[in-house]
């Protein structure tokens, strides 16, 4: 095997253990939990665990967005949308939870940003001697809300829902601490993914011959004598149905 295509390999091969063995401390920890009897868990609003605070004074001004500086960002799928040179009006009282008000999503925020629109809701604790935010964060991811028009939803109908809370402030702390945990080995998890995404394409770029050739730049050691690849149409290799029985 040539020495490259072996270093090839053997990078990957490097990444794929990582990502087969990894084991949260979550995980070994409720292997010690035992079933026991705990009283039913008090039901609450969730307008009684936070508070929503003015926004206006957050929202970016410039529209240009930048490659560095204060991240601008939403509630929905793609959360930084941009970033910002503002140094004014940037939000820092953290941790905070993003609300879209009109379509309830969220994101749970530990860094200091600034948003893009008017609809975002910031929700803080109202009590951080009673609740944990991480934990409530959880919770609303939870809820099952239907959207079924365009309107703002937190003030007249979402903060309302009751969702179901520990008493212990150290319970909901050590739930949360949990998802934690969880959630840094799913964004390690994607980065491999995408170093092996990675690793894939470089190969299919040296396994397969370049444009105007009939050999690839790398061959598995057993083949470096065979001859030169030959063109062949797909319909010479692949049958078709039509979908139509099915």
């Amino acid at each position: 095997m040539k020495p490259i295509l072996k270093i090839w390999i053997v990078a990957v091969l490097a990444i794929i253990p990582a990502i087969s063995n990894a084991s949260s401390g979550c995980d070994q920890e409720m292997t010690q939990i035992k079933i026991i009897r705990t009283e039913t868990a008090p039901s609450t609003g969730i307008d009684r665990s936070l508070n929503t605070s003015e926004i206006s004074a957050y929202i970016v001004n410039d529209t240009n967005k930048k490659k560095t500086g204060t991240p601008v960002l939403t509630a929905n799928k793609g959360f930084i949308l941009g970033y910002t040179d503002e140094s004014y009006g940037v939000y820092n009282d953290l941790p905070v939870i993003i609300f879209d008000d009109f379509t309830t999503d969220k994101k749970f925020v530990n860094f200091p940003f600034k948003v893009k629109s008017s609809a975002i809701k910031l929700l803080t604790l109202k009590n951080k001697n009673r609740d944990d935010l991480k934990f409530i964060f959880e919770c609303m991811k939870n809820i099952k809300f239907e959207e079924k028009e365009h309107k703002r939803y937190y003030i007249s109908t979402y903060q309302n829902i009751k969702i179901l809370v520990p008493k212990s402030t150290q319970e909901q702390k050590k739930i949360a601490d949990c998802f934690v945990s969880i959630d840094k080995e799913i964004d390690a998890t994607k980065r491999k993914l995408e170093q092996l995404k990675e690793h894939k394409k470089g190969l299919m770029q040296k396994l397969f011959p370049a444009k105007g050739k009939t050999l690839p730049e790398l061959r598995f050691f057993e083949f470096q004598n065979d001859e030169e690849w030959i063109p062949r149409p797909l319909s010479d290799i692949l049958n078709y149905e039509q979908p139509t029985p099915y």
